[in-house]
């Protein structure tokens, strides 16, 4: 039997845990770099419980891995220029910098002339104001990043709900 392919995987939920059991069918062995105590992916891998940026944990995934990976968008995207000085790894840190930021992402599907839905930017209440004036409610607030699942954001129905929200919702995004 031929040695098995290593993947790195920057993250352990639940898409880590998804290519790790697809991956097992095709002999590949998996490590995971994931902050958290008991992630689902470490069940089908070997666990470095680090944060995101530790370079020891960053250099003990290298040293583990044929190719590198990450599982969502809100690893910090220095860390994968790190990794891919070392290992090929996909997607590319300038993906990852695009993908986990909204407006950066939207603003790029925009220029690539890919439709949108109204949206946008909102740095303050003015903004926001104005954002609401322009699109209509109902709307959807969102952070620009770290949100995921529908962490970090906030439905708006109607005009009770904008009024002052931005201070609110800044503070627990």
């Amino acid at each position: 039997m031929s040695q098995p392919f290593c993947f790195g995987i920057v993250g352990a939920g639940q898409l880590g845990r998804m290519l790790a059991q697809a991956g097992a069918a095709l002999n590949a062995r998996f490590t995971f770099l994931d902050p958290s105590d008991d992630p689902c992916g470490r069940a089908h891998g070997h666990h470095l419980k680090a944060d995101w940026q530790d370079g020891a944990a960053l250099a003990q995934l290298v040293s583990a891995s044929d190719a590198i990976t990450f599982e969502f968008e809100n690893v910090p995207s220095d860390a994968v220029t790190t990794l891919a000085a070392s290992r090929p790894t996909y997607p590319p840190a300038k993906a990852l910098d695009t993908a986990r930021d909204r407006w950066s992402e939207k603003s790029l599907f925009m220029r690539l002339g890919i439709e949108v839905p109204p949206l946008a930017l909102v740095d303050n209440q003015a903004d926001l104001d104005a954002g609401v004036a322009t699109i209509g409610l109902p709307a959807v607030l969102k952070t620009r990043t770290l949100g995921y699942d529908g962490k970090g954001q906030k439905v708006l129905r109607e005009m009770a709900d904008v009024a002052g929200t931005f201070a609110d919702w800044a503070t627990c995004r």
